[in-house]
């Protein structure tokens, strides 16, 4: 009996050592763990390998990086992938930063209480917007969101700001689609959905013109197309026909190339183009439309949607040989920056501060300056608990008054005070007044028109804006 108890007792030792010495990690790094489908995975540091970003890399980012004590909290969900940043995710980072550097040097002389901005990449996974609010609300307490901007970030989100009383503030949410979203009013946009510009692209189009229309096939192109047929062809049901028309899926190769070929044989004398992407490439191949020089009256004239106004669309108007074909080309978009003092001291100061980063690069640069500074004006103003829901019932004055309150730097300390008096107002920031529809629309939706400068520096095009 002892020698069968030593045997079960050194068994028992063997054993337990198996237990201690094996090894349950899954990886050491992402490219360990096998994609999910077609989606990649992730490698959490406890080494499990999961289908959504870790979420102890979500909001990375804080501005400043050691924030004050009694700091003022507010969340951005922004589009950053690290591999693939364009001159617009950049500028768009840099000028939320700015922002907060801006209300943080008056917080130094107690003209506003200093702001923490919690950053959150939503590049990675399809999760990542989801999450990424869960971390900003139960790990940061914020009042407010910033962003996102797509339809799909938003419907992910929207129910998460109402159930947690978050407002969200989106720079540029465009797509007319989300108009439509259940946010119980926790949704504020300030930029003019895509098919509100319908109308004022129909007056670029005189009566009677031999109109060829080219749109995308895809919810952009379509909406923004019904929109503006509808508009152009109400104005004279009698002259206004569509003559040519051609639409076509962007990331089908080839059609392009055969729906510009077509247009370019058919000479309208007006061309308007509505699709998402490919805005620079189909005005390039419109090239040999007709352009007689010294006769612009006989040229075919070129009007483009929105996203026509691009990084790519300056790089085609710095070649030589698209000088003159570039001349005819008009669009119309959202009104970037507006021409008041706020405006102007926003340029300054931003390009002061980021020299390189060229502010044409994203239409919504003013946008995401005038969210940000929103937010702070109003969390500013509170004076007892500071909850999203208080920071609601504030921006829910922001409709249907006359009282408009410069908003900068400058004018940051006096503009507090009269919001704290609990009156109806209207901001005035860098991209005009801001107030907001009972839905969340901005009020009023302003647009503007805009060509490309070819010569005033020959090889440096740049944009002139007028707004409507």
């Amino acid at each position: 009996m002892r020698l069968i108890a030593t045997v079960f007792s050194a068994l028992a030792g063997l054993a337990a050592g198996c237990t201690l010495n094996q090894n349950y990690a899954q990886c050491q790094q992402d490219s360990d763990c096998p994609p999910n489908g077609a989606a990649k995975q992730f490698c959490t540091s406890d080494q499990i390998c999961v289908p959504d970003t870790p979420e102890e890399r979500l909001c990375a980012i804080t501005e400043p990086a050691q924030p004050a004590a009694q700091a003022k909290h507010v969340g951005a969900l922004l589009y950053m992938p690290p591999d693939a940043m364009t001159p617009a995710m950049t500028v768009r980072l840099h000028v939320l930063q700015h922002a907060v550097q801006e209300i943080n040097e008056l917080a130094k002389t107690d003209q506003a209480q200093p702001l923490a901005l919690h950053i959150c990449d939503i590049s990675g996974s399809a999760g990542d917007a989801q999450n990424s609010f869960r971390v900003l609300v139960n790990k940061y307490a914020v009042s407010a969101v910033i962003g996102p901007d797509s339809q799909a970030a938003l419907s992910d989100v929207v129910g998460l700001a109402s159930s947690s009383s978050v407002p969200i503030l989106s720079p540029a949410a465009t797509a007319s689609a989300v108009v439509q979203l259940p946010s119980r009013g926790y949704l504020l946009r300030m930029a003019p959905v895509d098919t509100q510009q319908a109308s004022p692209i129909s007056r670029e189009v005189p009566n009677g013109s031999l109109l060829g229309l080219v749109s995308s096939e895809d919810s952009y192109g379509n909406n923004v197309r019904r929109s503006f047929l509808s508009s152009w062809m109400n104005r004279d049901s009698v002259n206004n026909k569509l003559r040519f028309s051609y639409s076509y899926n962007e990331s089908t190769p080839g059609l392009l190339n055969m729906v510009a070929s077509q247009l370019v044989a058919n000479q309208p004398t007006y061309a308007v183009l509505m699709v998402s992407d490919t805005q620079a490439q189909l005005v390039q191949q419109l090239k040999d439309l007709p352009n007689p020089p010294g006769d612009p009256t006989r040229a075919t004239q070129l009007v483009v949607s929105d996203s026509g106004h691009s990084d790519e669309m300056l790089a085609l108007a710095a070649r030589p040989d698209m000088a003159e074909h570039i001349a005819r080309l008009r669009g119309i978009g959202p009104l970037t920056l507006s021409q008041s003092i706020e405006a102007t001291e926003f340029k300054t100061a931003f390009q002061s501060h980021y020299p390189s980063d060229r502010l044409s690069s994203d239409v919504y640069a003013g946008y995401a300056y005038d969210a940000l500074y929103t937010v702070a004006v109003i969390m500013n103003s509170i004076k007892g608990d500071l909850t999203g829901d208080a920071v609601l019932q504030v921006l829910r004055r922001m409709t249907n008054s006359m009282t408009v309150l410069p908003m900068s730097r400058v004018t940051f300390a006096d503009t507090v005070r009269i919001v704290n008096q609990g009156d109806t107002f209207t901001l005035s920031g860098a991209t005009g007044p801001i107030r907001f529809t009972p839905e969340g629309s901005r009020d009023p939706a302003l647009f503007e028109r805009w060509t490309i400068d070819t010569t005033t520096t020959p090889g440096k095009p740049t944009y002139v804006s007028t707004p409507l």
